[in-house]
């Protein structure tokens, strides 16, 4: 029953994905925004052709699969964003979702609001499913999921506990992983474990080649083509502390290792040794010199550690070797707009655009770039087309409304900071904003709620006690703004770019409520 289902699925999906030419990230997009907020991008609400397959996927991954599973209720996004994130394609999370048995997992002392989920779960999403059903379904889940808010949080810890608990485990132990990959047999031949591993890497099967280069290390652990492919897998999977000892190993065995080095320098970079990655992009550069990508990669490091100069060298490099090079114009553009040479920094994110029309990093730079201009409308325009290539983002909607409040539009700010919360309810710097523009709207009790709301989640956050600060000054109440200044001065780091301001605001609160006079 189940795998005849998620075939009727994978085929609508699959003819949609051809016809309207939509990619494994935006079939994935679509999905979790829908999830979490009950809308579909725009490009997908408005056309049923598109928006079915979709919505019968969804029901899918989020109501039926944890009526099953419940760790799904998690793992289901978990698998999204990967696809999101290019590591995934998405027919893999289906071909997972077959192997799964239709026995229902049976939790001891279930929570009732679990109970109550699983029963949204109902009959699998089929051809007839009536549309409408589907969406009441999902309403009242997200309901169920408000209110039981506290159970839910834990239910979620316990699941991620359990699966890094069991990753770790049966990665180096080669049993089932909680994400259903392949089992590792123990090998007889490393040659030929080498060739399975090389099979299951180009079928995307990540996990199931790292425990076969793992099984080949326990018997070989010199194999140097084992270690670098391992060491690539453990940093796609954020171990980078592991990934970088792996690729240590490599280079120890031969110091001229290309892929070793270049990758160990990606891994070292994450973890802020930026230096040192710095030093295997020269070494690097030494054997190749030729490579735009390597000194794309120098040059990105070189901006990290702000050598401005010399990151605009390297960038300038990989252009003058390849004029095509999308990230070279995007990155210089990033250092120009650091330098403050606007002009430079407009043109190489345009060319960026004109070389990946689709470049959302690109746009959303440029969009930034604008609002620094306070061009609100051409920020607008730039932000709106990201959030159309990428519509889970909630960056991309928190800085589209700070251009519509450049633009003197409050209620369209409103919206998009709703928007930004629905995708990131705990975001305290959008709720801090919200409540600005709420206030700037009339709103004062939406805006002291949200201030309020940001302050229980991080109490020691300087922006929504100086946010409503202001408030308590638009409506004649010192003391309070007294109060709320002196909470974020107390709060905010030594460095804070507000300090000298608040401080001259609060002083003269306090002379205005006489506290400078001798009694």
């Amino acid at each position: 029953m189940l795998s005849e289902s998620i075939d009727a699925i994978s085929s609508r999906l699959d003819d949609v994905q051809t016809t309207f030419a939509l990619t494994d990230r935006a079939v994935a997009a679509g999905i979790q925004l829908f999830v979490r907020t009950g809308n579909f991008p725009d490009h997908i609400a408005d056309d049923e052709a598109i928006r079915q397959p979709l919505l019968d996927a969804a029901g899918l991954l989020f109501l039926s699969a944890p009526s099953f599973k419940p760790r799904y209720l998690l793992v289901s996004s978990m698998h999204l964003g990967l696809v999101i994130s290019g590591e995934r394609e998405f027919k893999l999370i289906l071909d997972e979702l077959r192997s799964l048995d239709d026995d229902v997992d049976q939790l001891q002392d279930e929570p009732k609001w679990l109970t109550e989920y699983r029963d949204l779960g109902g009959d699998l999403p089929g051809a007839e499913e009536d549309p409408d059903e589907l969406v009441l379904r999902f309403d009242n889940a997200r309901d169920i999921l408000r209110e039981y808010h506290d159970e839910v949080l834990e239910f979620s810890r316990r699941v991620v506990d359990e699966l890094a608990t069991d990753f770790d485990r049966d990665v180096e132990g080669g049993h089932l992983s909680p994400l259903g990959a392949d089992v590792a047999d123990d090998i007889d031949d490393p040659d030929e474990a080498m060739k399975r591993a090389a099979e299951k890497l180009a079928e995307g099967d990540l996990l199931g080649a790292r425990i076969l280069y793992s099984a080949v290390l326990n018997e070989q652990p010199d194999n140097l083509d084992a270690l670098v492919q391992r060491g690539i897998l453990r940093a796609s999977f954020e171990e980078l502390s592991d990934a970088i000892d792996d690729f240590d190993g490599a280079l120890e065995l031969d110091p001229d290792h290309l892929v070793a080095r270049l990758n160990r320098a990606l891994a070292l970079h994450s973890t802020g040794r930026v230096d040192e990655a710095i030093s295997d992009y020269d070494r690097a550069i030494e054997q190749v010199d030729d490579n735009p990508e390597i000194w794309v990669n120098r040059g990105i490091a070189r901006f990290s550690s702000q050598d401005f100069s010399a990151a605009k060298a390297d960038l300038d490099r990989a252009i003058e070797l390849d004029d095509s090079m999308v990230q070279a114009y995007f990155q210089r553009g990033n250092v120009h707009r650091v330098l403050g040479e606007v002009g430079h920094a407009l043109r190489d994110y345009e060319k960026a655009i004109e070389l990946a029309p689709g470049f959302v990093e690109a746009y959303s730079a440029r969009g930034y770039l604008h609002l620094q201009l306070e061009d609100a409308q051409a920020a607008i325009a730039d932000f709106q087309r990201a959030i159309e290539l990428q519509p889970s983002d909630p960056a991309l909607y928190y800085n589209r409304a700070h251009a519509h409040l450049l633009a003197d539009d409050a209620q369209a700010a409103i919206a998009d900071y709703d928007r930004a919360l629905e995708l990131d309810p705990e975001d305290v710097e959008a709720l801090s904003n919200r409540g600005a523009a709420r206030m700037m709207n009339g709103d004062l009790d939406g805006a002291v709620d949200d201030w309020e709301t940001a302050i229980a989640i991080d109490p020691y956050y300087p922006t929504p006690y100086l946010k409503r600060a202001s408030m308590w000054i638009a409506t004649e109440q010192p003391e309070e703004a007294a109060r709320d200044l002196q909470i974020a001065l107390d709060n905010a780091p030594n460095d804070w770019p507000l300090r000298h301001d608040v401080e001259a605001m609060l002083e003269d609160l306090r002379t205005e409520l006489g506290f400078d006079q001798p009694h």
